[in-house]
């Protein structure tokens, strides 16, 4: 069965209810001619009209599905010109559906990684290292987990991540929205691990820094000449007390300003 070029353009599909584009990858079922986008036909499983049994034919090529993930196309160019009025004859060449619709994530390490996303640095990947790969499927992030004997190794191994990470990700794990959903979810792990870092390294950093500054601008507490070495150990040690125990140090003090 032959359909027209772009048969389905501007019309709505009705699996997720969105015009399909002119660029939009798009099929029509044999039997009730109903268009869907190529994506949607393969989440569906079929044809979204009910009771419908057709399958799905390219509005590119013509061409009939020869099974559930698997697509008849036709990038190829023809090698010899057509005669003038007629469309050019070329040999299709069999891709799986989620490739003709531009999502062939999941699928291992031989998958194509979209230009967009190749060499992506991945911040997610460099902060949670191990945690991240077993979220992704990529176990060769758990070498991280040696730095915890090794520092050093865990460092390189973030980086490694940071550089390679985005790749691992698509090809390791399903991302049925595409590289939209991929780009939302390293922002959610980019964030969780920033938030990380800050928590870990910065506060503590933080925290210890501004303990220096107070003892440093601390007033110092003046000490009576003639209580000697004796009274500097007695203040040191009230010191270390908490400051329940403190009770009677402002009635020391007044009696020591008397003196």
């Amino acid at each position: 069965m032959s359909q027209p070029e772009n048969a389905a353009v501007g019309k709505t599909c009705p699996y997720c209810g969105a015009t399909i584009g002119a660029i939009s990858p798009s099929v029509v079922c044999s039997q009730c001619q109903t268009a869907h986008h190529a994506e949607c036909w393969r989440r569906k499983g079929g044809c979204t009209t009910a009771g419908c049994t057709g399958t799905a034919i390219s509005t590119r090529t013509g061409a009939a599905l020869s099974g559930l993930g698997a697509m008849e196309v036709a990038p190829a160019q023809p090698t010899e010109a057509a005669p003038a009025g007629t469309r050019p004859s070329v040999a299709p060449s069999r891709v799986t559906m989620d490739e003709w619709a531009g999502n062939a994530s999941g699928r291992g390490a031989t998958t194509a990684v979209p230009p967009e996303i190749r060499g992506r640095w991945n911040w997610g990947a460099f902060w949670l290292t191990w945690i991240w790969g077993i979220g992704h499927n990529t176990w060769i992030a758990l070498i991280a987990l040696i730095g915890f004997i090794l520092p050093p190794v865990g460092l390189a191994m973030a980086i490694v991540l940071g550089v390679k990470g985005s790749e691992w990700a698509w090809q390791n794990r399903r991302f049925e929205g595409g590289v939209t959903q991929f780009r939302a979810v390293q922002r959610v792990w980019a964030i969780w691990g920033w938030v990380i870092f800050v928590l870990i390294f910065l506060v503590p950093v933080i925290l210890v820094v501004v303990a220096v500054m107070m003892k440093a601008t601390a007033p110092a507490r003046r000490v009576p000449a003639r209580y000697g070495a004796a009274s500097v150990r007695m203040e040191a040690a009230l010191d270390a007390y908490p400051p329940y125990l403190k009770l009677h140090d402002t009635t020391v003090g007044r009696e020591d300003d008397r003196l």
